[in-house]
């Protein structure tokens, strides 16, 4: 399976903090990232979606021999993630390069919750959890009757993000603050550095 960290956005919720997968004390979020998928031992390769809108993210990454970048548009989260993975062979996981508290116990419990090869498997949690955690999601779906919202890891098929024909879509609920709680505001940061002590 590949990994892919989606580290191309533009992050302008942060604002004025600066670029987010740049921040971190000590370890950039990004490098966090890399450094969980690396040790999952899930992955035959590590690529990077990048674009201009994450200049430091990319350098980060660059100077990562764990990594392999692909160029991306800085079109959005779902646009440049069908380009990174319509470049690619066989099974990915999406992973977003903003999740501050990722750790490869929490991918390999995303990664086994995959059991259909002609799905697309997007991981979710559940509304209840996110914001008992402090998080505010804006975007849900329901599963089973229950208000759930995306976490932005999925795992696929490359052949599955080409253009023509449907996707199914199948969602699968991991309520664990390490996928749940992404980066995407400056009160988001709070909440991880206060949740972990660092980052």
């Amino acid at each position: 399976m590949i990994g892919l960290v989606m580290a191309g956005g533009r992050g302008t919720r942060m604002a004025p903090m600066g670029e987010k997968l740049a921040l971190g004390a000590g370890v950039p979020i990004v490098a966090r990232v890399v450094g969980a998928m690396a040790a999952s031992g899930l992955y035959t390769r590590i690529v990077a979606a990048t674009s201009g809108h994450s200049p430091g993210a990319a350098r980060i990454l660059r100077d990562d021999a764990r990594v392999e970048e692909i160029r991306t548009p800085g079109a959005g989260y779902a646009e440049d993630m069908r380009a990174a993975i319509s470049g690619l062979e066989g099974s990915v996981m999406v992973v977003p390069g903003d999740l501050a508290l990722l750790d490869a116990t929490a991918l390999r419990r995303a990664a086994a919750l995959h059991r259909d090869a002609s799905a697309w498997t997007a991981i979710v949690s559940t509304r209840r959890y996110a914001e008992s955690l402090g998080a505010a999601p804006g975007f849900f779906v329901e599963v089973g009757g229950v208000e759930c919202c995306y976490t932005g890891v999925s795992i696929v098929a490359a052949s599955l993000a080409r253009p023509g024909g449907a996707v199914r879509e199948d969602l699968r609920v991991l309520d664990d603050r390490r996928v749940c709680l992404g980066i995407n505001t400056p009160g988001d940061y709070a909440l991880a550095l206060g949740s972990t002590g660092v980052p």
